[in-house]
């Protein structure tokens, strides 16, 4: 299909010459309920094939939150730590 075949493939009851408006609105209605049925299905699939690759990335961003974490608070107490000790020495 090219150009408007291509259109007409897709959107066949918007090519009709002498059309009823209100079964025009019908096969928008129709058209538009499939393409949302297709996105949830599609949604549902892509979610239920790789349900295990998102959980092994959930638990990698959490690891390396704790990681980051646990780097940072070390890091201000040593800081901390730091600039105690200059105070009381100096």
């Amino acid at each position: 299909m090219t150009g408007n075949s291509a259109l007409e493939g897709l959107y066949p009851f918007l090519h009709d010459k002498e059309q009823d408006p209100a079964a025009r609105d019908a096969g928008l209605l129709h058209s538009i309920e499939a393409k949302a049925r297709e996105s949830r299905e599609a949604n549902a699939r892509f979610f239920a094939q790789q349900a295990g690759v998102l959980i092994d990335a959930a638990k990698a961003h959490a690891a390396a939150y704790h990681i980051l974490w646990d780097l940072v608070h070390t890091l201000l107490a040593d800081n901390r730590g730091s600039a105690i000790s200059k105070d009381v020495a100096a």
